[in-house]
């Protein structure tokens, strides 16, 4: 597409080819010229490459729950409920409204950190969009360790291409730590 040719070496067969897509926002054809020693050359056209910049839209935001595995239980389940999320380009591909979820945590400190925290440590998690929930630890990310005390727990939706929304959702969930004693046997001696 009127684009700079890309130099193919033979010592460069079968590895892969770094290409700037840096100005292309949209569907693009992509087609390779090989050329011989003779200067013979053909040209075949490839598959479309999208280039999907544009992240998920959430018209309106799904309610997220975490349920632990037990009492005291860092561990447990997200679950997301209700809500619209969409994204046009993952959608018309997939059937999906969007690939997955992106997950931060924090410790509650008064109160829960913006969702544009620099301190939030974020990790993407595949879930099934017909029914998103995912496992997840409330420690994942976090320097501290586990303490009894509210956790704020933040997700933003992904698409195929790593596109995250600008809206996420949060909760909170409180987390009570049993501290348990260990009793070590004392020998005296004398002398």
């Amino acid at each position: 597409d009127g684009g700079s040719p890309v130099t193919y070496m033979p010592s460069m067969l079968n590895q892969s080819i770094p290409v700037s897509l840096n100005a292309i926002t949209t569907t693009v054809g992509i087609s390779l010229t090989l050329t011989d020693g003779a200067r013979n050359s053909e040209t075949r056209g490839l598959r479309s490459l999208i280039v999907d910049t544009e992240p998920p839209t959430v018209t309106t935001p799904p309610s997220l729950t975490f349920t632990p595995d037990a009492a005291g239980s860092f561990s447990g389940t997200l679950t997301l409920s209700g809500g619209s999320v969409s994204d046009t380009i993952y959608n018309s591909a997939t059937g999906d409204n969007y690939w997955g979820i992106w997950v931060a945590n924090a410790v509650q400190s008064g109160s829960c950190p913006a969702d544009d925290a620099p301190e939030l440590r974020w990790g993407a998690v595949e879930v099934d969009a017909s029914a998103p929930s995912a496992e997840w630890n409330l420690l994942h990310g976090l320097k501290s360790v586990p303490a009894s005390g509210t956790y704020c727990t933040y997700v933003r939706f992904l698409d195929g291409a790593g596109n995250a929304s600008t809206t996420a959702v949060s909760t909170t969930t409180a987390v009570t730590v049993t501290a348990y004693q260990s009793y070590a046997p004392v020998v005296f001696g004398q002398r």
